[in-house]
């Protein structure tokens, strides 16, 4: 049977959840209950969850919905692989195979206008990166074009992309041709539902399924999840922001959009009757609004859990009239049910000059809640960012140096390997060498690297002693004059690694001597047994130089592979710590080598595809492993991480940068005119949604800051559209002066903060 539960609070659908494993835990105790998540951070707060209340979490696993999805199709159907042939590694590949094979046909002629830009090989494996990206959404989302296109047919496409459809079938047939299984996502919903009502009994499917707090699932996916339900129970626990159904409100701007269009096409816009609802619901929900839109569709029976409405503060009035559809701005104020007062803190907005301003700002506040509220714990708080990796050095600057009663424990989230591991950096910049200018810093930095230390026998004290030689030499950049002339068209060597090395070496052999011998002036600070240190520098060098060469051109994976292990050999003695990092550089490596076997890649490749495909898969893997350790959580704005929190912070939540906008490729024919479907996704909507789910977890305090002001000239800049919205209606239901002073509860909630944080407003009393 599915099961469908709704509730507008996780805590109450994690109870249930709780009470459903401890009330009838498996009869295997070898069997794993299985929790579908949509991140690795819902499923840390599960694991806490579960231990806390039931006192162990094991035995429980939480596969994301394709990979569970993928083994119970495995399991089902006959000669589903582990590793499907159309994933989009394997089919980047393969398009890198097939498509100059058809480059010059007239169908392709955009493509080989693209391509006859440059000749650089990234425009290549790049464009062929972005169509099996396509390919892979048109897999989840459009199916039955895929199908329409494997039976010949050109549905939904239009002269200027009439590749595709063609580029499709090649793909089809080249991995038909090579004996592999022809299973793809498109092709086994019907089949698999097909076989699971032939089936009595299907081997590894689990007792029982949970898909918890999932935020939206593609059409398919449910179809999936109730073919499932025949053979076994399957819980589907959905995050509802609002009691009553709302999959038909419609967004005001839409609908005064759609006013206007009838306007001029001469229609009466009175005719018009569409329900706007709550209009945060309206403007910010559309992700979830079509997600219910398809459980409706399901006709499944339907449990609510919702809490009650509380209007004891600005931030719980808001989150209760979304929960009960209310739109207060269009009310009899006599009739609110709240009225905000001045001492409200509950939601509060910060104006700053600068991201290191906005986390200098968080910090004092942080203080203050503490010494408010003794009982809030660092656990207690969140604080999400559209791009962590861009606050994190302001992160560390400020609370990484906090001393005292002023320190705050934290940690950081969601940065990716190369930010978070200096062993991963350091490999991805000696690989790139041929692009670097040879900077001392680049260089040094690079040796500084304790495993590099090692590697070439060097102490700290012996590395701090190597600096001080380069600043003696001069050094600044650049190998040597044919280096310099390959980056800036300009041949000289004073003040390159050569003629710094040289003077060194001059120096150790012949001291101080007066003059210029062979034109170099002889630097004699080398003496005795400092001659083995600079000997061990030069070596790293001669072998960075050597990378310069070997990382360049065409190769076989098997004499890159042989590269690449020569490099770790050389430059890497590591220790415990270490050994992750190289395991996920190896590992990258068998990835690779795996997906060109599959594909029957058969060409040489270029060092620049290498190094691109590398710096990609080490930089996607991101440090999870720190969200929910018990200190203030800082991480990246990224669905469901809208678990509850008493103190939500938002930082950055500037115009222009939230909600992040990635346009849609120019041949993708989703986004075409009349193409759009219910479920679509796209960047916009999917942050506009993680705002409000942002909003709705905040148990206590809603916390946004954002650069309200121009660093250089004092310019004001207005917050996020977003966090407009949520002001403005604020203001308009809640501000008991709203119709003799509007705009008042907007100022007396937003705090404006100096440029710096010793300015004098901080210290003397504006009365």
């Amino acid at each position: 049977m599915l099961y469908l539960y709704h509730s507008n609070a996780l805590d109450q659908l994690r109870d249930v959840l709780v009470e459903m494993i401890r009330r009838a835990p498996l009869d295997d105790p070898f069997a794993c209950d299985q929790i579908l998540v949509q991140s690795p951070g819902m499923a840390q707060w599960l694991k806490l969850e579960l231990a806390e209340q039931i006192g162990i979490c094991a035995n429980v696993d939480f596969p994301l919905p394709a990979s569970f999805l993928w083994r119970i199709f495995s399991e089902a159907l006959d000669d589903v692989p582990e590793r499907s042939a159309y994933s989009k590694d394997a089919m980047t590949w393969s398009l890198m195979r097939l498509l100059p094979l058809r480059i010059d046909s007239p169908e392709f002629t955009l493509l080989k206008h693209y391509l006859a830009v440059d000749e650089d090989p990234l425009r290549l494996y790049h464009l062929c990166a972005k169509i099996a990206d396509l390919f892979d959404q048109y897999l989840v989302y459009r199916p039955d074009w895929i199908a329409a296109w494997e039976a010949g047919e050109n549905e939904a496409v239009v002269d200027d992309h009439l590749w595709q459809p063609i580029l499709w079938r090649d793909l089809v047939a080249d991995t038909q041709g090579r004996g592999l299984p022809h299973w793809h996502r498109a092709n086994m919903y019907d089949t698999f539902v097909s076989a699971l009502n032939a089936k009595t009994a299907i081997n590894g499917l689990p007792n029982r399924v949970f898909v918890f707090g999932i935020s939206a699932l593609p059409k398919n996916y449910l179809e999936a999840l109730t073919a499932v339900a025949q053979k076994t129970d399957v819980h589907l626990m959905v995050a509802n922001p609002c009691r009553y159904y709302w999959g038909d409100i419609i967004d005001p701007k839409y609908l005064a959009r759609l006013n206007r269009k009838w306007f001029k096409e001469g229609r009466d816009p009175s005719l018009l009757h569409f329900d706007e609802g709550h209009p945060l619901l309206a403007s910010m929900g559309k992700l979830g609004r079509d997600y219910l839109y398809l459980l409706q569709e399901m006709g499944l029976d339907e449990v609510g859990l919702f809490s009650e409405p509380s209007y004891d503060s600005l931030l719980h009035a808001v989150q209760s009239d979304i929960l009960e559809l209310k739109n207060q701005t269009r009310e009899d104020k006599r009739d609110h049910l709240f009225e905000w007062h001045a001492s409200d803190r509950s939601i509060e907005l910060h104006n700053t000059y600068s991201p290191m301003r906005e986390v200098e700002v968080l910090h004092d506040q942080l203080l203050a809640m503490f010494e408010e509220d003794p009982s809030l714990k660092p656990r207690d708080i969140i604080v999400m960012v559209p791009d962590v990796a861009a606050y994190a050095p302001y992160i560390d600057a400020v609370f990484g140096n906090a001393h005292g009663d002023t320190y705050l424990p934290f940690s950081i989230s969601d940065r990716s390997a190369d930010q978070e591991i200096p062993l991963i950096n350091s490999f991805l910049h000696l690989i790139s060498l041929d692009r670097k200018r040879f900077t001392t810093t680049e260089i040094l930095d690079l040796l500084e690297l304790p495993a590099t230390l090692r590697a070439f026998g060097l102490s700290k004290s012996e590395f701090d002693q190597i600096r001080a030689w380069v600043n003696q030499a001069g050094i600044q950049w650049g190998v040597n004059a044919g280096a310099r002339k390959e980056v800036c068209d300009v041949a000289f060597d004073q003040n390159s690694w050569s003629f710094g090395l040289d003077r060194l070496m001059s120096g150790y052999a012949m001291g101080d001597a007066e003059g210029l011998w062979h034109n170099i002036a002889p630097l004699g600070e080398v003496s005795g047994l400092a001659s083995a240190t600079l000997g061990e520098f030069e070596r790293f060098f001669d072998a960075l130089v050597g990378l310069r060469a070997a990382f360049t051109g065409e190769k076989t994976l098997e004499a890159w592979s042989e590269a690449l292990h020569q490099l770790i050999d050389t430059f890497y003695t590591p220790d415990e710590r270490d050994q992750e990092a190289l395991e996920m550089i190896l590992t990258a490596l068998e990835s690779l080598q795996s997906t060109l076997s599959e594909a029957q890649y058969p060409h040489p490749i270029h060092a620049d595809i290498l190094k691109d495909y590398l710096a990609e898969q080490l930089t996607s893997i991101r440090s999870t492993q720190r969200f929910l350790s018990g200190q203030i959580n800082f991480c990246t704005l990224m669905p469901m991480r809208a678990i509850p929190f008493k103190v939500v912070c938002l930082l950055g939540m500037n115009d222009g940068e939230y909600p992040r906008s990635i346009p849609p490729m120019g041949f993708d024919l989703m986004s075409k005119p009349g193409n759009g479907r219910k479920g679509d996704r796209s960047r916009r909507d999917d942050d506009r949604y993680l705002f409000l789910e942002a909003l709705l977890s905040a148990r206590e305090r809603l916390y946004i800051s954002y650069v309200g002001r121009s660093i250089q000239d004092n310019t004001e800049r207005v917050p996020s559209v977003l966090v407009s919205e949520l002001m403005e209606y604020c203001d308009q239901a809640y501000n008991p002066d709203a119709e003799f002073e509007p705009g008042k509860l907007i100022k007396a909630v937003t705090v404006e903060h100096p440029l710096t944080a010793y300015s004098r407003r901080y210290y003397v009393s504006e009365s």
